[in-house]
């Protein structure tokens, strides 16, 4: 493989709002684009923002949410912002809270 630093080029996936209020059927997702279109899906890429403050990320192997998750560490940090990216299942182990963890992981 190669790899090369995260710019103006890395195609930034879109997301759809997620509606409380609907049963969930994963069987449908697939349609559920063509149907909302364009006009409702929202990138990535400013992610997080007052009016996109959280994300679920499914996907299979491959698909990206490891170079998602990298290339928006990579944003904040050169807003000024220090990033911290946390394996849940890393935490889930520590059996601590994510202050605990994080200083933990510093220290």
């Amino acid at each position: 493989g190669f790899s090369r630093p995260i710019g103006d080029d890395f195609l930034w996936p879109r997301c759809l709002p997620y509606d409380r209020g609907r049963k969930p059927d994963f069987d449908d997702d697939a349609p559920r684009w063509r149907e909302a279109g364009d006009a409702a899906a929202e990138t990535l890429r400013n992610f997080p923002a007052a009016d996109l403050d959280s994300v679920v990320l499914i996907a299979g192997p491959g698909f990206g949410k490891s170079t998602l998750v990298q290339a928006i560490a990579a944003r904040l940090a050169s807003e000024g912002l220090l990033p911290a990216i946390v394996r849940i299942p890393e935490l889930a182990d520590a059996g601590s809270g994510i202050a605990e963890f994080l200083a933990d992981q510093v220290n």
